[in-house]
């Protein structure tokens, strides 16, 4: 995959393993083997992790990286369109879209107006 940026995917690895546990701990709480998490927070592969073995390594990180950033990393989406984009993601809320319908266009702008009516009320 050309998209794929293994440097920055173990960037993130190193980051979502955190501090204060060891990488052994994470593989086991992503039901990854651990040579394999090893090989990849090194940046020795050259292909990138399915996108469901990225889904459990967000999982695990502790929110410390999100779904949508391994993704971007690995070059599955599109930076034009990606999350990332945005300072928070919905998966940093523990909102997570596979477990619901996409919403309408109409559901979208009354999502926005929250956000800005929430954001706005913030500054106060």
């Amino acid at each position: 995959m050309s998209n794929f940026n293994k440097e920055q995917l173990a960037e993130l690895l190193r980051k979502a393993i955190g501090p204060n546990r060891s990488l052994n701990q994470y593989a086991k709480e992503c039901q990854i083997s651990c040579a394999h998490i090893s090989r990849l927070s090194r940046g020795v592969l050259f292909s990138p992790p399915s996108p469901d073995n990225l889904r459990k390594m967000a999982e695990a990180s502790e929110k410390r990286v999100s779904y949508q950033e391994l993704m971007l990393a690995c070059g599955y989406t599109d930076k034009s369109v990606s999350l990332p984009t945005f300072q928070y993601t919905l998966e940093s809320f523990g909102i997570y879209m596979e477990n619901y319908s996409p919403p309408s266009e109409e559901q979208k702008r009354m999502i926005k107006e929250f956000i800005e009516f929430i954001l706005r009320n913030n500054k106060q």
